[in-house]
């Protein structure tokens, strides 16, 4: 933030001149002089050099006449419009963020929200559109009810429906020996 020696003997000029100034007199207190420079660290790379410097400008103003608190805010104001994308985010908090969500069901409809990575998002919605196209080949087959085996597993043999049938051939399974 102020002018500094380098390691060669040379003098270094300060990297916010305005702020430097209003600090080397002792008119910003040093933590609003930490989140300002903070707050242009952030927009370096996201702003041109007249936006950092009106930047660097209208926030020691704002230190100059206000608490540090009011400094944050406003320091953050700048920072999120000038970069409205934000610090993209480590796998760690992806890891943390991801996964599927079952919300409260609305209006009879259940409410699943995903948080996924683009391969995972991919991956999901082409088994979503595959189970769900109307036009698919083979209609799904329903389960039965839990009476519905229940009865089919106490009805005799001589009443009971045809038996399984070989999947490959279309004829009757063999029978099995008890």
């Amino acid at each position: 933030m102020l002018p500094q020696t380098g390691l060669t003997g040379q003098d270094l000029p300060a990297r916010h001149e305005v702020l430097a100034a209003a600090l080397s007199t002792a008119a910003v207190p040093t933590r609003s002089a930490t989140i300002i420079s903070t707050a242009l660290e952030q927009v370096r790379h996201h702003a041109d050099p007249d936006t950092a410097r009106q930047m660097e400008h209208s926030l020691t103003r704002t230190a100059l006449e206000s608490d540090p608190d009011f400094v944050h805010r406003t320091a953050k104001r700048w920072v999120d419009a000038l970069d409205q994308d934000g610090t993209e985010p480590g796998e760690e908090e992806l890891r943390h963020r991801q996964g599927a969500f079952i919300r409260k069901p609305r209006h009879g409809l259940h409410h699943l929200e995903v948080f996924a990575t683009a391969e995972q998002y991919e991956t999901l919605a082409t088994a979503m559109n595959t189970a769900t196209n109307p036009a698919s080949s083979t209609p799904p087959t329903p389960t039965q009810p839990t009476t519905a085996r229940l009865t089919a597993a106490r009805t005799p043999p001589w009443t009971a429906a045809p038996g399984p049938r070989n999947c490959s051939t279309g004829s009757p399974a063999p029978a099995q020996r008890p």
